[in-house]
C-alpha cells in the first residue's frame, strides 16, 4: 500500500523568503518558521511545522519556476478553523 506522507517540499524563487515566512506564521498562524542550513544548499530553508503534525520545507533556487499569477504551479491543501479570518489576516498582508 502506498500513501501520501504528512511533510511536503517545495521550491522557490529566493526573493520569496520573506513573504513566505510572514505567509506562514502571521497570515497562517503556523507559529515560527525555522531556518535550517543543509550542507550542498546554497540558501538556507524555510521549514514550518503545522501544529497538528506534519512539516513544509522550502528550498531557495534561482532555478524554481516563479511567477506572480501562478495556475500551473505546486499548490498546498490548508485547513484552518475559521478559513474567514485567515483570508482576512491574508489581505490584510497583501495590501
Amino acid at each position: 500500500m502506498t500513501a501520501l506522507g504528512s511533510n511536503a517540499h517545495i521550491f522557490a524563487q529566493p526573493h520569496r523568503r520573506q513573504d513566505l515566512r510572514w505567509c506562514f506564521e502571521t497570515a497562517l498562524g503556523c507559529g515560527p518558521v525555522a531556518t535550517v542550513d543543509y550542507p550542498g544548499i546554497a540558501e538556507p530553508m524555510l521549514v514550518i511545522r503545522f501544529p497538528d503534525g506534519g512539516s513544509l520545507s522550502i528550498e531557495f533556487t534561482d532555478q524554481a519556476p516563479d511567477d506572480d499569477h501562478p495556475r500551473l504551479g505546486a499548490w498546498l491543501e490548508l485547513r484552518a478553523e475559521d478559513p474567514a479570518a485567515v483570508m482576512r489576516a491574508a489581505r490584510c498582508g497583501a495590501a
